[in-house]
Parts: structure tokens; sequence; C-alpha cells
């Protein structure tokens, strides 16, 4: 099942936006945000602890997040930091992950 986030229309109203962020199904998936049906924004590839587009994640970050993935493009993303409330994972009307 394929799932998605939807941005709001503005802070105020949560009808739908015109941004989409979702995990692409290509092997190593990166976290793709569409405005409308182009591309606005990747992370980079996944490459086992990290998604090597964001400079925050260089090689001195410990990640909290895993991905699975099969060879078909089919995974999850987890969050596996046992000590912190599990967080969410908003999308801004502007964009922003």
């Amino acid at each position: 099942e394929k799932r998605v986030l939807t941005s709001w229309k503005s802070h105020t109203d949560p009808s739908p936006g015109e941004f989409v962020g979702q995990i692409t199904t290509q092997v190593p998936s990166q976290l793709l945000t569409t405005r409308g049906s182009k591309p606005y924004w990747r992370s980079g590839p996944w490459a086992k602890t990290r998604f090597t587009g964001i400079p925050e994640m260089d090689e001195t970050y410990t990640s909290p997040f895993s991905l699975q993935q099969d060879a078909n493009g089919s995974g999850s993303f987890t969050f596996l930091h046992r000590n912190f409330k599990l967080p969410s994972i908003t999308i801004t009307s502007e964009g922003s992950l």
C-alpha cells in the first residue's frame, strides 16, 4: 500500500495542499517531495544509516531510523530509538518535511 504525506493548503486550512512527501520505490530509496506533479526536493539515496543528500546526516550521524526495502521497492521506514517517544513527520504548506 502506497502511503504519502500531503500538506495542508495553509497553516489554518487543513484541505489538501500542493506538496506531497513520499519514499520512492527505487532501490536505494530516497525521500521525495513533489509540488503538484513536479519534483520539489530529494533527500538523496538511503545509504544504510542516512540519506546522502542531507548534509546534517554525515558520517558521524547516529541515525535512529531504519529503512528496510526489498528488490521490488516495497519497504518500511521505522524509528528505532527506544528512549524517546515516537516522533511525527509532517509536511508544511510550504513543502518542508
